[in-house]
């Protein structure tokens, strides 16, 4: 299934010097099977999950999966392997705290495309024994609960691997026995891989228990077919003590499962390249708009404020538009009016002219060319900031989604959909602010007392001008939110998921 042919990996810390996490490691795994990664923090086993789990790159070496090697792989290639072929339970479940249990688990089958079956979801909920959960909220869950949920959204996809980074990392001992059970009858048709820190269960559960530190491997030891063949050593009277009899005798006492391991004999794999799932992520269009909705729940206050900044803009951005695109008409109307004085020469018609117009650029063109540009500048960098925190506020949901297999542009059409609803809001307030602007400019018309509110709205609407003016001010919104979102959605896209799980 997996080779993995002298691979490492390196970080740069936050002192800036570089870290070998993964130093010239090969190994191979079979296709079916539990596997479990031990080692102490740092040793580089979670590192190794990673980069299996085509979350992250590696440096230098090679993987082959299937016979197809990663090397190859661009990051949609990584994300399709993800969509199609890998599972993944994490040890803080990276569940999406606003969806329900049947939702979570039914965002893995709409990220390839397909309908979510009930039965299907219904019955891998009764296998992990939480029948009737499915309209829970996450926030209900105990841990054990929530990392069911995790494991039933990694089966729902039919995975042929299962990768497991600490999933009893936060449960009680009871649960946690239960998950691995739950993970070692997934074995028999999947392969599994578990990254953990406790030997005991490891070796009482696993196929194959591999122990890493310092990057690389210094252990690699299976499961043996006949359990009776190992002996415990026996002291007979004048033997002589070793250390290695002394090591033996303290290993098993630690952890008599350690007794039925032997080290890992040569692991045969097919050397012919054999297909495997690569399904490009699909997320339909109601699923978008409904989690870029929930996004706009978070940050009411700061939602409120740029609307509400947004629109005053909008309203004098395109008054100011309208004004230069009818700016020849009023010079026009200007001249004509100082033509009509007969009392005038030709020479004093032209310097009033003149003067007019000149008063008219000072004032009020001016103005409007040094008003306009900044406050669509303004406008930019709240829109900016409102959706950089938007991401940031949902940064887990996002590591989740890619974590599942949703390519960087999946991602970014819920964020569109999401500056769609959020100038639809905005558009909203344009108008009403629009209306209500007219209505107290128009009562205040010594001709216009006797109008009701609601004449003066319809003479409005029944202007073309005024059309124009709201569909100025809708464009300018929708053009300027677009381009806001852009810079941190190209920022969010280029990251690797992994760089998105962690917050980096």
């Amino acid at each position: 299934m997996i080779d993995i042919q002298k691979v490492s990996k390196s970080f740069i810390n936050k002192t800036g010097f570089r870290t070998l996490a993964l130093n010239n490691v090969s190994l191979k795994l079979p296709q079916k099977g539990l596997v479990f990664i031990l080692g102490k923090s740092g040793s580089g086993k979670s590192t190794l999950l990673n980069l299996l789990g085509g979350l992250d790159s590696y440096d230098v070496g090679n993987i082959n999966i299937k016979g197809h090697s990663t090397n190859n792989f661009q990051q949609k290639d990584l994300d399709s392997y993800r969509n199609g072929t890998v599972g993944f339970i994490f040890q803080d479940f990276n569940l999406i705290e606003n969806m329900s249990v049947y939702e979570n688990i039914a965002l893995s089958l709409e990220l390839q495309g397909k309908v979510p079956q009930n039965h299907l979801i219904n019955n891998l909920l009764t296998k992990v024994e939480m029948t009737n959960f499915q309209n829970r909220k996450i926030n209900e869950l105990s841990g054990g609960q929530k990392q069911r949920v995790a494991i039933v959204r990694a089966l729902i996809k039919n995975p042929e691997i299962i990768l497991a980074d600490e999933p009893t990392g936060n449960l009680d001992s009871e649960t946690a026995l239960q998950v691995l059970q739950i993970l070692k009858e997934l074995s028999q048709k999947h392969l599994v891989l578990i990254v953990s820190h406790d030997p005991e269960n490891a070796y009482k559960f696993g196929d194959r228990v591999i122990e890493f530190k310092d990057g690389g491997i210094i252990s690699d030891l299976s499961k043996t077919n006949n359990p009776t063949k190992k002996q415990k050593p026996q002291l007979t009277k004048g033997a002589v003590l070793t250390e290695e009899m002394i090591k033996l005798f303290q290993s098993q006492q630690k952890n008599p499962f350690k007794e039925d391991f032997e080290p890992t004999k040569e692991v045969f794999l097919d050397p012919k390249p054999a297909p495997f799932k690569q399904i490009n992520s699909q997320l339909s269009l109601n699923k978008s708009f409904k989690i870029g909705a929930n996004a706009l729940k978070n940050k009411k206050v700061l939602l409120f404020f740029s609307i509400i900044t947004l629109a005053l803009v909008s309203f004098v951005f395109a008054v100011g538009l309208m004004f230069f695109v009818k700016i020849n008409e009023i010079k026009k109307d200007i001249a004509e009016s100082v033509q009509k004085d007969y009392y005038l020469t030709a020479s004093q018609k032209e310097e009033i002219i003149q003067k007019e117009i000149k008063n008219l650029n000072e004032k009020i063109v001016k103005p409007i060319l040094i008003v306009c540009p900044a406050l669509t500048l303004i406008a930019f960098f709240l829109i900016y900031m409102y959706f950089n925190a938007s991401i940031k506020l949902k940064k887990k949901e996002i590591g989740t989604l890619r974590a599942l297999g949703a390519k960087g542009s999946t991602v970014s059409k819920i964020f569109f959909c999401e500056g769609y609803i959020y100038s639809s809001i905005t558009s909203i307030f344009i108008v009403l602010f629009t209306i209500f602007g007219v209505c107290w400019f128009e009562s205040k018309i010594e001709k216009n007392h006797n109008k009701s509110y609601f004449q003066i709205i319809i003479d409005f609407f029944s202007k073309s001008d005024s059309w124009i003016l709201l569909s100025l001010q809708i464009f300018y919104v929708f053009a300027l939110t677009f381009v806001a979102i852009l810079l941190p959605i190209f920022k969010l896209s280029r990251k690797k998921p992994i760089d998105v799980l962690l917050n980096k």
